[in-house]
């Protein structure tokens, strides 16, 4: 298995999703991010997960969640923040989800 911190973009196959998870950490500047023919790569059902998002502002599609991820005692704590409609409809969803599984 290649370990996506030491590539820039590493595609997986997840059901009918494809999910592009992007590691901008060594990106010098944005326009880096053409040569990676990444506009070619979005489709309705692709998921892109970028490390260090604003490495690739300007470039990157505007998001529809971020993760926040913090430490909390000695575990870990997520916080999602939609930032488009589709982003809220999915939390809602996942939330109602959630609810009904007692979590």
């Amino acid at each position: 298995m290649v370990s996506p911190t030491y590539t820039l973009l590493e595609p997986y196959s997840v059901g009918e999703f494809t999910v592009l998870h992007l590691d901008l950490y060594r990106l010098s500047d944005p326009g880096e991010l053409e040569f990676l023919g990444l506009e070619d790569m979005v489709a309705p059902l692709t998921i892109i997960c970028a490390e260090w998002p604003e490495r690739g502002e300007g470039v990157l599609p505007s998001p529809d969640l971020e993760l926040r991820f913090s430490y909390k005692g000695y575990g870990r704590q997520l916080q999602v923040l939609p930032f488009s409609e589709p982003g809220r409809r999915w939390l809602e969803t996942v939330a109602r989800q959630a609810a009904a599984l007692g979590l």
